[in-house]
């Protein structure tokens, strides 16, 4: 499965990872629903598992933290926000954490349940209180300090990377298939943002 690509080419970088992010949290909550099921002892369906598993692989971490890596973060840091010590090196951080957790969690392969669903409960709440500091600190101090035609450039860098790098028409396939999913397997499910309501502390938990 190829990762992402997008429909909202005049928009800001930020703004573009936001739109990131509100797709994230969707998946999120279909994969706290699934961590659920699987701790109640019911069976869970196997290709939506790995569905997940290669959405938070592709458009997670590929797509979503490449740019935040190759393109923002250093741009940030040019302009004065410190990677050690400061909000660069903790993102990068929980993002090692996010991955090490996926590799934890083994959702395509057949391994031991209570691992499986101690790591989705532990990804679930890192990545919601990930999405709420870039969204409510980080992404609000690069509006500040990068100038209009950095914003700019970094919104091209974005689109192009998702154009030589990953192709078209691949995002509007996971959100397709993300509607179906909801519907079929957490009909309950709503589309709203659950960051807003986390602490914006920036600690390594």
């Amino acid at each position: 499965m190829a990762p992402c690509d997008h429909h909202h080419k005049a928009k800001s970088p930020t703004a573009h990872l936001r739109e990131e992010h509100d797709v994230i949290l969707r998946v999120l909550a279909l994969l706290e629903q699934l961590g659920q099921e699987l701790e109640a002892g019911r069976e869970v369906d196997h290709s939506t598992m790995a569905w997940v598993e290669d959405f938070l692989s592709t458009f997670v971490d590929r797509c979503h933290h490449g740019k935040e890596e190759r393109y923002l973060f250093p741009m940030l840091e040019r302009y004065g926000i410190p990677r050690e010590g400061g909000p660069l090196g903790v993102m990068l951080h929980e993002h090692d954490q996010g991955r090490a957790l996926l590799r934890a969690m083994g959702l395509k392969s057949e391994g031991k349940k209570e691992e499986t669903v101690n790591a989705i409960r532990d990804y679930v709440a890192l990545l919601r209180a990930h999405i709420d500091k870039e969204n409510n600190v980080l992404f609000r101090l690069a509006e500040q300090v990068l100038p209009d035609s950095v914003q700019k450039e970094l919104t091209q860098s974005f689109e192009l990377s998702e154009e030589t790098d990953v192709g078209l028409g691949v995002h509007q396939r996971f959100l397709s298939e993300l509607a179906r999913l909801e519907a079929s397997c957490c009909p309950s499910l709503e589309h709203h943002s659950m960051a807003a309501d986390l602490p914006r502390v920036w600690s390594h938990t």
